[in-house]
């Protein structure tokens, strides 16, 4: 022991996740050229196993020699309750970080060439033993916010490249060398830090007070970091150090905006982590923001320490703080130097690279190509309705409401309809939510959106379609071709005349499911994202299709290679857009749920009821027509033709599997009633669409050739001339040629065809339009045979009425007969609120004193009576009629039809000495004092319906078919209405979340590779 050198303390401390390495450690302390003067070795226990290393390598005998057990939970806590004695250095090992023999004799001899050294750090390399082993650390470099630059690349070999530094602004503890007298003076390192931000926030400190901070990197530490772990797993309390440490550099005036500008970013760089496929480091940011939150009592206590020991500014420390500029720069070698050890490591050979650049540009070209004759065949196919504006008729119907309304509507899961229903809205609207809310700024309705849907499906679905076919071959003109087969699909063109909005949006979507879920299959992580978001998008416009999902997702689970829990993630975007629809049928009292809720799952689909009657009759058209079934014909010819092809036999086969499938399931639904609707004089009921089934036949059939062709020519050239060339090169002639003539053939025959779509909404007089404007009806009555009422809450039933949960009510409250489209029914819907509407309009017919007042209550303003829908005869006795009942002022008779106003008060929300206003949903309004009376909602009742006045919640009360409450005497305040379905919402919520993590999840955006910061 050299007496005239200053007297070292060692402090070995050992936590349970270093313990393995300790044996290493202690050998090493005892092979040091210059051996410290005392050994005080911390263990988590004094088991054998801790106890062990510790008598092999050092004399436990020497009272020189002391084991402890650690008191406090981070190297802060367990140094403060060690006795240093009269040591003139304490030397901090980590039990991970074996130095090297002269490691403690060059940390001293640097400390001891000046007083104003107080800290003194080594150069820290990997514990693996190497002959270039890797630099980990030779100081810290940092900017105030306590962000490290960069500087030392992954797996970067030490050659001495770093030796020439001295003064740093900070160095970790694993090996540091302090000045017992500073030790003192700076009060040990900070009891809220460890294992990470430590040696920072205490060299910080030491520089504060005046003291020099350098590296030694003579002295050598191999230190295995057993505290980190892997990245991922270390990164919240790695991040909230930093935060801590940024708190504690920042300017006191800026201290509370940092707090607020971290509490923002987090949140915003937890998206960013979504986006970069690092979901565990989302929620690790969210946790770090936390652990800041929960730090900043302690913040105060360390700024304070640090402003008792202070002797120079903040601003001595400017020359050593890097700035975040070196970090962009750091970062920017970094990704350089890693781009161009790729380049040299996967330089493909020239031959290859000219492969690669030729099926670029032919993918390209058939790009093109295939959306030039997607937009020219779908400018020719809706030009006939090209100038009617927003499309209605058939599947569609006109709707005013914008993005805000209809994200009211989505949330409370109320639906305006008539009378209201406690029901959600169509799981398509709710799901383009997003789109209609951007376009809003813009004018855009949800009307205007499901026109655009009709119009875009055409391009859409041939460049989803070329996109697709590229999962079943590389060959630009079989992808091409692919394309011009899905553009054409007959059941597409009968979607597409009739304005069938979910089989429109399934039948577009379908290439980009085969392309995701091909895609999820080889290992994709972005492709399973797209997956799941497009199985939810066609799930909600088709419910069939959730259960496509879920078997999907269960195949993958079962016969996926790779991770197949993942895959559990499949289907859940497209079961809870379902989920609010079946928890309001399942919460419906109806002993036909079970059988309603079948149907609805496998048969529907969004827009207006359609039924079966379109698909027969365009069946029945290509039967007839030679143009029609023989390209057709030729089509389906060639996926039969494909069953003889041995490779990639199964997948073909696979393909005619759901072509059988479908075909069952679009004759299945031709004979199931699923909704009704109203027509021309009351009411009929409505089958399923077969359109749905034959679009998934079709993607069969598409699959199936697909797949056939894949090195088709290849084939076709190493066999001898044969059947196999004939009947290979036949089919690839015919099926473009086929493809172009169908497609002619619809063309054509959309302009022979009586255009289902249109400008046929029902017109309303302007008065009419003011009053749905403050949320009142109108009233529509036609009569033919007998007397039909219709209320409506805008120019005609919006397209947003017509949800599947109210359908579902309607055919509970029907019946499923009779059979399906063939004859009318009753007025569906038979409750309190039907039955008190039609004693209305019973009482209108009669002239009753009472009807306009009943009217009033169901919040009717004006009463039409339309000018088509009815016999002349038959409408000049109804309107002589209402001319004569009391309540009703006549307006007048125009196109629209004679129409009048009701008199009484047709508030939606009414109350005497009340002023109110309405909402989509709910109301609001002032209630002045008064006399005891009653507040009325011209809504179905609903226990979920509250009302309060000055934040005192009202009684319901009444037993009548719309909600009331009792207003106490003397009440006054700010009245609220509100419809509050937590459950709902839950699923709600639920479901834009899940949309949200699968788009982010979807994103084209691999995850980033190295260190995080």
């Amino acid at each position: 022991m050299n007496l005239a050198r200053e007297k070292v303390t060692a402090i070995v401390v050992s936590h349970a996740r270093d313990l393995s390495y300790l044996d290493r450690t202690l050998a090493a302390l005892a092979a040091q050229t210059h051996e410290p003067d005392e050994i005080v070795v911390v263990l988590p226990n004094l088991d054998a196993d801790a106890v062990q290393p510790v008598h092999t390598h050092l004399d436990t005998d020497s009272e020189h020699v002391s084991i402890k057990t650690a008191s406090g939970d981070n190297l802060a806590q367990i140094t403060a309750e060690v006795d240093t004695g009269d040591a003139d250095w304490l030397w901090l090992v980590h039990a991970d970080s074996a130095p090297e023999p002269d490691a403690l004799d060059a940390l001293l001899r640097t400390g001891e060439s000046s007083k104003r050294v107080a800290i003194v750090g080594p150069k820290q390399i990997a514990w693996e033993d190497a002959d270039a082993p890797i630099v980990l650390e030779v100081g810290i470099r940092a900017t105030r916010t306590a962000r490290r630059v960069p500087e030392i690349e992954p797996d970067e070999r030490d050659q001495g490249q770093y030796d020439s530094r001295t003064d740093v602004l900070a160095v970790g503890t694993a090996g540091m060398l302090v000045r017992a007298e500073a030790w003192e003076k700076l009060g040990g390192l900070d009891p809220h830090l460890g294992p990470f931000g430590d040696g920072l926030e205490f060299s910080r400190r030491a520089r504060r007070a005046g003291y020099r901070v350098v590296v030694e990197p003579q002295a050598v530490v191999r230190h295995a970091r057993a505290g980190l772990g892997e990245a991922d797993e270390s990164f919240a309390p790695r991040r909230a150090a930093q935060l801590y440490n940024a708190l504690l550099a920042a300017p006191g005036p800026a201290l509370v905006f940092m707090v607020v500008y971290y509490l923002i970013a987090g949140l915003g760089r937890a998206v960013a982590r979504l986006v970069f496929k690092e979901p565990g480091l989302a929620w690790a940011e969210l946790k770090a923001v936390a652990g800041m939150l929960g730090l900043l009592p302690a913040v105060r206590q360390g700024r304070r320490r640090i402003a008792k020991v202070a002797t120079v500014g903040p601003d001595a420390l400017a020359e050593l703080e890097a700035k975040p500029a070196d970090i962009r720069a750091a970062r920017r070698q970094s990704r350089r130097s890693r781009k161009e050890a790729k380049m040299m490591a996967e330089q493909p050979d020239p031959l290859t690279l000219k492969a690669r650049a030729d099926l670029a540009m032919h993918t390209r070209r058939g790009a093109v190509l295939t959306a030039f004759i997607a937009v020219a065949f779908a400018i020719v196919f809706h030009l006939p309705t090209a100038s009617s504006g927003v499309l209605s008729g058939g599947g569609l119907a006109e709707d005013p409401i914008v993005g805000t309304e209809l994200a009211r509507l989505a949330w409370r899961g109320w639906l305006d309809s008539g009378a209201g229903y406690p029901a959600p809205l169509d799981p398509l609207w709710v799901t383009t939510l997003p789109v209609l809310l951007l376009g809003q700024p813009f004018g855009l309705t949800l009307g205007a959106l499901a026109t655009a849907m009709v119009y875009a499906a055409i391009p859409l679905a041939a460049m989803f379609a070329y996109l697709g076919a590229g999962r079943l071959s590389k060959s630009w003109i079989v992808r091409t071709v692919a394309a011009g087969v899905w553009m054409v699909a007959p059941s597409f063109i009968d979607a597409l005349h009739t304005g069938q909005i979910g089989a429109i949006t399934a039948h577009t979507l379908l290439p980009l499911v085969v392309w995701s879920v091909v895609g999820a299959w080889r290992g994709s992580a972005s492709a399973l994202g797209l997956a799941t978001l497009t199985f939810g998008v066609v799930a909600s416009a088709v419910p069939v299709y959730a259960l496509v999902a879920l078997a999907v997702a269960l195949a993958g689970v079962a016969f996926h290679s790779g991770r197949r829990l993942r895959w559990l993630w499949l289907p859940v975007p497209a079961l809870l857009a379902l989920a609010p629809t079946l928890s309001a049928v399942l919460r419906h009292s109806c002993d036909d749920v079970p059988s309603a809720l079948v149907r609805q799952l496998l048969f529907a689909q969004s827009g207006v009821p359609v039924g079966a009657g379109s698909s027969t009759a365009m069946i029945d058209a290509i039967l007839a027509d030679q143009w029609a079934w023989i390209p057709l014909a030729i089509i389906c010819g060639g996926a039969v033709l494909a069953l003889l092809r041995i490779h990639r036999m199964w997948w073909i086969r696979f393909g005619w599997l759901i072509a059988t499938a479908g075909i069952l399931h679009a004759s299945a639904a031709a004979s199931t009633t699923i909704a009704t609707r109203p027509v021309s004089g009351g009411w009929e009921t409505v089958a399923g669409s077969p359109t749905i089934g034959l679009s998934l036949a079709w993607l069969g059939i598409w699959l199936a050739t697909g797949y056939a062709a894949h090195a088709l020519r290849t084939a076709m050239r190493k066999r001898n001339f044969g059947a196999t060339q004939i009947i290979g090169g036949l089919t690839m002639l015919a099926l473009p040629v086929a493809t172009v003539v169908l497609g002619g053939r619809w063309l054509t025959a959309v302009y022979d065809a009586e255009q289902v779509l249109g400008d046929h909404g029902p017109g309303v007089p302007a008065l009419a339009v003011e009053a749905t404007t403050k949320h009142e009806r109108v009233l529509a009555l036609t009569m033919d045979d007998a007397v039909q009422a219709h209320v409506w809450r805008g120019q005609g039933y919006d397209l947003h009425e017509y949800a599947p949960a109210r359908q579902l009510a309607t055919l509970q409250l029907t019946g499923p007969e009779p059979a399906a489209g063939t004859e009318q029914v009753a007025q569906p819907d038979s409750d309190l609120a039907t039955e008190h509407l039609e004693t209305a309009v019973l009482g209108l017919l009669g002239g009753s004193e009472t009807a306009a007042s009943e009217l009033a209550q169901h919040s009717i303003s004006v009463v039409l009576v339309p000018a088509e829908h009815s016999s002349e005869q038959a409408r000049n006795e109804l309107v002589g009629r209402l001319q004569a009942v009391p309540g009703l002022q006549y307006v007048s008779d125009g196109e629209t039809g004679a129409f009048w106003r009701v008199t009484a008060p047709t508030d939606r929300v009414y109350a005497e000495d009340a002023i109110t206003a309405s909402g989509v949903v709910g109301g609001s309004g002032e209630i002045m004092a008064g006399q005891a009376r009653e507040l009325r909602l011209s809504e179905r009742a609903n226990p979920r319906w509250q009302a309060t006045v000055a934040g005192q919640k009202l009684e319901p009360v009444g037993t009548a078919w719309y909600q009331a409450w009792h207003i106490p005497a003397g009440t006054h305040g700010p009245l609220v209405v509100s419809y509050n379905d937590p459950l709902h919402r839950a699923l709600t919520f639920s479901h834009m979340a899940v949309l949200v993590a699968s788009f982010v999840m979807s994103l084209p955006i691999r995850r980033r590779k190295g260190g995080v910061e």
